[in-house]
């Protein structure tokens, strides 16, 4: 038996190296599309009075060592002040942009775990 791992394996691993680092670009565009949308209701008369307000300044994503260390996940969403608004399961709001991540995590193959008030995980299927 060679000590060599099997091409499948190497192969595996590299899928789920690049479906990790995809839904990590993945999460982050649907983070700037939240600052996005923010920016444009600040700047309409209706709502705000121009100016910047990020809601999620505070949220991000892990990979690697730090998601291993703070969630046992391949992937974490992490959010704290205005993003619990956005992620945490016991806001009312928070469902949209829930189902949204949810969408994006399934079609990349992985499922999405709540582990503590401020952050979610992200486990291949």
């Amino acid at each position: 038996m060679s000590d060599q791992p099997s091409t499948r394996r190497v192969a595996r691993a590299f899928q789920a190296a690049r479906n990790t680092r995809r839904l990590k670009e993945a999460l982050e565009a649907y983070l700037h599309s939240i600052q996005i949308e923010s920016e444009q209701m600040m700047d309409d008369p209706k709502w705000g009075k121009g100016g910047k307000y990020d809601p999620v300044a505070d949220a991000g994503v892990w990979i690697g060592d730090r998601a291993k260390d703070e969630a046992g996940a391949d992937v974490v969403l992490h959010f704290d002040g205005a993003g619990y608004d956005y992620f945490y399961y016991g806001s009312r709001m928070a469902e949209p942009h829930r189902k949204a991540v949810r969408a994006i995590a399934k079609k990349l193959g992985y499922e999405m775990e709540d582990n503590t008030n401020w952050n979610i995980g992200f486990y291949p299927r």
